[in-house]
């Protein structure tokens, strides 16, 4: 056999460069697809987290309100049961005990 010669390896080492080229152009395309596919999975979950979070944060705010209420609710039913204990205790000392 003989060497081949300059041209027949140029060409062939053209033609693994086009194949090469063409293959990378080939998954460059699919990572690129993967990558779409990857960022709209991304997008979507922070989305989602982002609803969560505006979600945790009305029920956040709704309990806020809910113990501002008891609490004006608590001094209220305090306030009252000091009124009725120093009404209960003048009942006790306006009226004599009788022991009989």
């Amino acid at each position: 056999m003989s060497e081949p010669s300059y041209v027949e390896v140029y060409d062939v080492k053209s033609c693994f460069c086009c194949v090469l080229d063409y293959l990378l152009q080939d998954l460059t395309c699919e990572c690129r697809c993967r990558w779409k596919v990857k960022s709209k999975r991304l997008e979507r979950d922070v989305e989602k987290h982002r609803r969560i979070g505006e979600m945790a944060e009305r029920r956040r705010v709704e309990l806020e309100e809910e113990l501002d209420a008891l609490k004006a609710q608590r001094h209220g039913n305090i306030q009252q049961f000091e009124q009725l204990r120093k009404q209960f205790t003048d009942i006790l000392v306006a009226t004599p005990c009788r022991l009989t």
